[in-house]
């Protein structure tokens, strides 16, 4: 599916680390492993636990001081980047799109995209068409001779 391929490419380029593959990584690098393999499904923040052997509150505890985020807010935002991810660089519609990551309710996904970017499903379409290559793979700057 379209949201299995973004994740594989997400995989290659942004996650690559040595300590993913292995067997005693931490619990939150865990959970954040398991978010983005069951992106499309519903799942439980206490299944996520439970395989971490921790309980709902000390994850979302050491989940939030590693990223800044509450589990609940992480899946959504996660979900909300896979899915404009899906739209601006695939001819999928909307309508699957949302559906590839989980949202089953379309005017849900349109509120929820639109309060997270600032920007409908439509402006994230349209924004394929202007988008320069800059623009959508930025360059590191150069530094500056001092």
């Amino acid at each position: 599916s379209a949201a299995a391929l973004w994740w594989v490419l997400w995989e290659m380029f942004e996650c690559s680390s040595p300590q993913r593959s292995q067997p005693g990584m931490d619990p939150v690098t865990r959970a954040k492993r398991q978010i983005e393999q069951r992106l499309s499904e519903p799942f439980s923040i206490a299944g996520i636990a439970a395989s971490a052997g921790l309980s709902i509150g000390h994850l979302n505890l050491l989940f939030k001081e590693a990223t800044g985020h509450t589990i609940s807010h992480y899946v959504r935002m996660r979900r909300v980047e896979t899915a404009c991810g899906l739209i601006r660089h695939t001819n999928l519609a909307v309508k699957a799109a949302a559906a590839e990551c989980g949202f089953r309710d379309l005017q849900q996904f349109n509120k929820l995209v639109r309060r997270m970017t600032g920007k409908s499903p439509r402006e994230h379409r349209e924004g394929r068409r202007m988008a320069t290559d800059a623009e959508v793979l930025p360059r590191p700057q150069a530094e500056s001779a001092a």
